[in-house]
């Protein structure tokens, strides 16, 4: 399902633009296939096309979902949220980006995916997941595993450059 706001961001982002699924909870916080989700509301993914972005949300239904994606797209661009309302373990916002990366040693080339979880748990942290695509799990000069998960306080992310 696709929704459609009024509200934009700077870089003209919608909730237009996001397709919207809605994820059915049962009254234990468990989705159809068994996923915890935490009790409460029905929880809405949106995504962009290119799944670089990605907003969740509780909602009661559709229409309300759309408007809470529209307003979390509109403050986006702030790190400082007032409502603070866990949803049981997802942030509500994760962005993901793709870099290349060259072994100086080896000189082969590896796809890293990065992606960051805003206000992590609703704690004031940030989340960030550092993976090696390809090779698939292959070691990196910060993880022998190719997968590395790290929290920082948001303010010491924005001060290093950002998740990239």
């Amino acid at each position: 399902m696709t929704g459609k706001s009024i509200k934009s961001r700077p870089d003209g982002m919608t909730a237009r633009h996001l397709d919207i699924q809605r994820i059915r909870v049962n009254r234990q916080g468990y989705d159809a296939s068994g996923a915890y989700w935490g009790v409460g509301p029905d929880v809405f993914l949106a995504v962009t096309a290119d799944g670089a972005e990605e907003v969740t949300v509780r909602a009661e239904n559709a229409k309300e979902a759309r408007s809470k994606v529209a307003a979390e797209l509109d403050s986006q661009t702030s790190h400082v949220r007032s409502e603070r309302v866990p949803i049981g373990g997802n942030s509500r916002q994760k962005s993901r980006y793709e870099i290349s990366w060259v072994n100086p040693i080896t000189n082969v080339a590896v796809r890293i995916r990065i992606t960051h979880s805003r206000d992590y748990l609703c704690t004031g942290n940030d989340h960030i997941e550092i993976e090696s695509m390809a090779p698939s799990r292959g070691p990196l000069p910060i993880t022998e595993t190719g997968y590395r998960s790290h929290f920082m306080p948001a303010l010491d992310l924005i001060n290093a450059g950002g998740p990239v």
